[in-house]
């Protein structure tokens, strides 16, 4: 595996999967999550922005390495990329919102087409940015 092509690849994944949920939560689905928190009294910390872009380097990163460690078997290319895209979406944030269910926070404390709206943006900003992975990737010795 390529190390350094993993870590580009990861950082510019975890860009992507940032960029995405930036997108989805602070404009498209800003008012109703701001009305949920309203509704259920909880504040949005301020730090959470911080965190957020902080914690997508870790996705990105394992969508990298993900899909360089399947590459040998899948072959090289978009299929593949898009293949460990839907394996770290099923893994960790379809996960995440499985396991909020029944606890009542999170975003599913939203109305479930905001928690559909969210579930599905995040899926394709996690296949854009397995795309970019996928493109960036490549094993030592080749160009």
């Amino acid at each position: 595996m390529n190390a350094k092509r993993i870590l580009l690849g990861g950082v510019v994944a975890a860009l992507i999967i940032a960029a995405v949920e930036t997108l989805l939560f602070s404009f498209i689905l800003a008012e109703p999550m701001a009305r949920a928190r309203a509704e259920k009294g909880v504040t949005e910390a301020s730090w959470g922005a911080l965190l957020e872009l902080g914690t997508t380097l870790v996705p990105g990163l394992l969508l990298a390495w993900l899909y360089a460690a399947i590459r040998p078997r899948f072959g090289p290319g978009p299929r593949t990329a898009l293949k460990a895209g839907v394996v770290l979406w099923l893994a960790t944030w379809l996960m995440f919102y499985v396991w909020l269910a029944p606890t009542g926070r999170g975003l599913l404390f939203m109305k479930p087409a905001h928690t559909a709206i969210a579930m599905l943006g995040q899926l394709a900003g996690v296949l854009l940015a397995a795309l970019a992975a996928g493109w960036i990737y490549r094993e030592n010795g080749q160009s």
